[in-house]
């Protein structure tokens, strides 16, 4: 999955909850959820850590919370594992040549 990639799919969630009023709002770790309403805030508030991390060349960091994401969007019932496995594949056919050789490389 390529950087550029990886933003589409922040920019696919950041819409969708911003549709929903959503307001990012990092909850303390420390600490559980008083809602669901307050999970989606946090989701919200990591897209754009994620973009910085992305920015930052620290993807494994990124991976690790597209996962979470991804998990907690699953869970909240917006997007089913199918389209959000559409999220992360690859657009183009090149591109996903290079996606299986750097997978058969690891």
């Amino acid at each position: 999955m390529t950087p550029e990639k990886i933003r589409a799919a922040i920019g696919i969630y950041q819409e969708r909850l911003a549709r929903l009023d959503i307001v990012p709002q990092k909850h303390p770790h420390d600490k559980l959820l008083e809602s669901n309403w307050a999970g989606l805030q946090h989701l919200l508030a990591m897209q754009e850590d994620m973009r910085q991390f992305l920015d930052e060349g620290h993807i494994e960091k990124t991976f690790r919370r597209l996962g979470f994401t991804q998990g907690g969007l699953w869970f909240a019932r917006m997007y089913t594992i199918g389209e959000m496995a559409d999220h992360n594949r690859p657009d183009q056919p090149e591109e996903r040549s290079k996606s299986s050789c750097a997978t058969s490389e690891a």
